[in-house]
């Protein structure tokens, strides 16, 4: 039985002269986004059918193949279509993927510069620290003048960290910034990326379904064929049985 989109639908059983199925399932819709394909009717062996329903359902059948065919070659032009689009999208999202890819290095550069710069300023600053507390825990000169000049080094001990804090405290607030641009840049690459792979595997599938389209439609113009060369045959036969009798009034409805 071939499977649809939204429905499987079962044809009534066709019984031969003995009461056996001659042809349970024949196609009816457009198969669509399914393995199974469109097998070719056997024409050859469907048997007598069974009452005027039956054949009314064979002539059926058979009478909606041409439009099987026009509905899956209106499918396949669409997915063609859709397959442009891909090919348009893929090339602009590969490049940009490219540009964010760049940026995200040139953003890790700048922290990894940056953080060297904080390092830097942190090794001075500490060192700046260890010179005041140690000033500071020397004893206080007796003249009034090595006093003078222990407090003004201290006082430029004391600026110097100041300047050193600041700027560490800059560097650090550069890195936190860097770091949030650089957490933007990846979710976006992230999301560019997915959107990607998303876009190339439709393009796969879509491909993929104008194939198994473009099979069923050979089948279902084997099917159609076949008809026709049946009903030529019936013609030109010599033979009047019943199931002769049967496939004339089926193919000439």
């Amino acid at each position: 039985m071939i499977k649809e989109y939204h429905e499987q639908r079962e044809i009534p059983e066709v019984l031969d002269a003995s009461g056996q199925p001659i042809n349970k399932f024949l196609p009816s819709g457009l198969p669509k986004l399914t393995l199974e394909k469109v097998k070719p009717i056997n024409f050859s062996t469907l048997g007598r059918p069974a009452n005027e329903t039956d054949i009314n359902t064979l002539y059926q059948t058979i009478k909606n193949i041409p439009n099987q065919i026009e509905d899956n070659n209106k499918a396949i032009d669409e997915l063609k279509e859709d397959i442009k689009i891909y090919d348009e999208e893929i090339p602009k999202r590969t490049e940009e993927l490219k540009r964010e890819d760049v940026k995200i290095k040139e953003i890790q550069k700048n922290i990894q510069d940056t953080e060297t710069a904080r390092d830097t300023f942190k090794i001075d600053l500490d060192a700046e620290k260890v010179k005041l507390t140690t000033s500071q825990s020397q004893p206080v000169p007796a003249s009034k003048k090595a006093k003078g000049e222990k407090q003004k080094n201290e006082n430029i001990m004391a600026k110097n960290i100041s300047t050193l804090q600041a700027k560490f405290d800059k560097e650090e607030k550069n890195i936190a910034k860097l770091q949030s641009n650089l957490n933007d840049m990846q979710v976006k690459y992230t999301t560019n990326e997915n959107t990607l792979k998303d876009i190339t595997n439709k393009k796969q599938q879509a491909e993929a379904e104008i194939q198994r389209r473009e099979l069923d439609t050979k089948n279902l113009n084997v099917n159609f064929e076949k008809g026709r060369v049946e009903r030529s045959e019936e013609h030109t036969s010599e033979l009047q049985s019943h199931s002769d009798l049967v496939c004339r009034l089926l193919l000439e409805k």
